[in-house]
């Protein structure tokens, strides 16, 4: 326990989750969503990300895309929706779609 104090006193430890089965709930259909950003000055692209309710994590990446999204959804329209949704900032030059169809690992990092 006097562990536990120390590595979260220290930030180590910044919160406890819960681990959810998204099947269960209806978030069946996940998605990796990469966008290319030309002007990523922007940061009110990142802040729309952050606050959308189907986004799980997004990231800033190196290589050809700028931000890569992994989201959950109910249905394919929730999915197409927010594509259009995406597509729709005017900063947003290109984005490509890749469906996850089985998850092969899925983990924290044991420390």
């Amino acid at each position: 326990m006097n562990r536990m104090k120390c590595l979260e006193k220290d930030r180590i430890i910044k919160s406890y989750t819960a681990e959810l089965d998204y099947d269960k709930i209806g978030y069946d259909i996940c998605a990796i969503i990469d966008i290319r950003v030309p002007h990523r000055q922007d940061p009110s692209v990142d802040r729309k990300i952050r606050n959308h309710p189907n986004v799980v994590n997004a990231f800033n990446m190196t290589g050809d895309f700028d931000i890569t999204i992994l989201a959950r959804f109910k249905t394919r329209q929730e999915l197409d929706e927010f594509i259009k949704w995406l597509q729709s900032f005017d900063v947003v030059y290109r984005s490509q779609t890749k469906l996850i169809l089985n998850t092969v690992k899925e983990a924290v990092m044991k420390v």
